[in-house]
């Protein structure tokens, strides 16, 4: 655009020059009209024509010069119109290649995202599916927890009340024996007692481990053996 602005400049110049040089001759004509005689018309007329040779040479050169300077006008403007065409297709080209390559991209970071929510989904279900599966786990160990304790209780109670029930039948009864003799009652556990104490009043740090019992209502005295070994005698 910058070229196109220089040579129309030129141009205008050039016209302009040519134009004032067009009316150049007019002068020398008036003024020489103005002196009337004879001998200077005729030096008038050769001046003229001098002039008008001059004045018509300068106008053909600046008509060539105007024609020369009209047609690098023209190629200019026209090198410029085809640089400018030249410019905007390549303008077009490129903003075409950029919206391909934006396209591209956005397709691309589409894609991606696409693919990181699916990716999202897929880890999210799996964390939940193995929460649930945590979550069961620890609802089966507590529930088996609590049937275990609850079955161990069951069975201690039950074990306690089999125990119970056993040691009710097979307990031995508390038993008294009394010797009833001639009117004389003889009660069987005082007489061991004794007996026991009078043997820890003989022999001292000896333990009993067995004592037998022999009562003689007519002599008015039990006898024992304790161990198997040390015998002795209570009276009654």
């Amino acid at each position: 655009m910058t070229s196109f602005s220089s040579h129309l400049n030129m141009a205008r110049t050039v016209t302009s020059s040519f134009r004032r040089l067009l009316l150049a001759p007019s002068r020398p004509r008036q003024k020489l009209y103005a002196n009337s005689s004879v001998a200077r018309r005729k030096t008038s007329n050769v001046h003229t024509t001098k002039a008008t040779t001059t004045a018509a040479q300068k106008v053909e050169a600046t008509k060539a010069v105007v024609e020369e300077k009209a047609v690098e006008v023209k190629e200019a403007v026209k090198e410029t119109a085809a640089k400018a065409e030249e410019a905007a297709k390549e303008t077009v080209e490129k903003a075409a290649e950029k919206a391909t390559e934006a396209a591209a991209e956005v397709k691309e970071t589409a894609e991606k995202a696409v693919e990181k929510a699916a990716e999202t989904v897929e880890k999210t279900a799996e964390t939940a599916k193995t929460t649930a599966k945590k979550t069961a786990t620890k609802a089966k160990a507590a529930t088996t927890k609590k049937a275990t304790a609850a079955k161990k209780t069951v069975k201690a109670k039950a074990d306690a009340v089999k125990t119970e029930t056993k040691k009710r039948v097979t307990r031995k009864p508390t038993k008294k024996i009394v010797l009833q003799y001639l009117g004389k009652e003889f009660d069987e556990a005082e007489l061991t007692e004794r007996a026991i104490a009078q043997f820890n009043s003989v022999e001292g740090g000896v333990a009993v481990k067995t004592i037998t019992m022999y009562l003689k209502p007519e002599e008015d005295a039990a006898y024992y053996v304790i161990n198997d070994q040390y015998t002795g005698r209570v009276d009654f």
